[in-house]
């Protein structure tokens, strides 16, 4: 198989003022589900998923400023809307008639900015760990879930430094910094991160996760409210939230699913931040018995 939906490595030029090289990697086949990762900043690969890959061809976006994909000139330019227009840029590539755009925490941010910026340009949604807001009280209520986080895994040393890693992600100025500090903080990611019945391939994947602070300085944090806009949106749209999830509480989520006339709410009891690691088969039940429903 050729052409933009072949497996592998895929680069995408995004023209208008700031012509930029946008790469997007392509695993699995079937319906497409378009993949947006968090951060801003953070590697693309920690949101592979290989049991959605068994339905779907999962297309995962290397956001701009990190990885291989291009540099934008200033960390002022790493906006939602420009992040929406490299979204953009990759469904038109693909060509096909059927997208689902699935985000994952600020990539969740960047799909609800793209709806609302190219309406109809896709035929449904997947909103993973995401908020409407962006707010003091967000970034207020993350601080308070760490520190009970860190209270209730006092036995482990690594438990009391992730208030801390936090601040520090927010700060970080260097890609070495806010890779060393989304570390220190991932344990947090996980409703028990130490848990043995977890996959021990989550030790390593904290080894290898890589971050870049260009994309973040900007602040991965971004005063906005969806809610208004997204009361407008017409396309299904699946919602999915961790009930553990200290970063981004499970009530951000609900706020969606009120906000979206045709949405439904799935709040995972064993997952935090990363659902699609802790609950893998159920997220990847829900996000392929979706996307079937949607390509009907």
């Amino acid at each position: 198989m050729s052409g933009p939906l072949a497996l592998g490595v895929h680069v995408v030029d995004v023209l208008g003022v700031l012509g930029v090289q946008q790469r997007y990697h392509v695993y699995g086949s079937g319906p497409v589900c378009l993949v947006h990762p968090g951060g801003p900043g953070l590697g693309w690969d920690y949101l592979r998923t290989p049991l959605l890959e068994a339905y779907c061809t999962v297309v995962y976006v290397e956001p701009i400023g990190t990885g291989e994909s291009g540099r934008l000139p200033a960390p002022d330019l790493y906006t939602l809307h420009r992040y929406a227009e490299h979204l953009r840029a990759i469904v038109e590539v693909l060509d096909t008639d059927h997208v689902v755009v699935l985000g994952h925490a600020h990539g969740g941010s960047v799909v609800q900015q793209f709806m609302i910026d190219y309406p109809g340009a896709v035929a449904a949604a997947v909103l993973v760990s995401s908020s409407p807001v962006g707010s003091d009280e967000l970034l207020r209520e993350g601080a308070d879930n760490l520190a009970r986080f860190a209270e209730i895994h006092s036995v482990h040393s690594e438990a009391q430094d992730v208030t801390a890693a936090y601040l520090d992600i927010l700060t970080a100025t260097s890609d070495d910094g806010l890779t060393r500090a989304v570390r220190r903080l991932f344990p947090a990611y996980f409703r028990n991160y130490w848990d043995p019945r977890l996959n021990p391939a989550l030790f390593q994947l904290r080894s290898s996760i890589r971050t870049w602070s260009e994309p973040a300085r900007r602040g991965g944090f971004v005063r906005v409210d969806f809610r208004q806009s997204l009361s407008q949106q017409r396309i299904p749209a699946l919602i999915i939230a961790g009930r553990w999830d200290p970063i981004i509480g499970a009530r951000w989520s609900r706020m969606i699913q009120v906000s979206m006339t045709d949405s439904e709410l799935l709040e995972l009891d064993n997952s935090a931040h990363m659902p699609h690691l802790e609950q893998p088969e159920d997220f990847a039940q829900a996000v392929t018995d979706f996307v079937a429903r949607t390509a009907r």
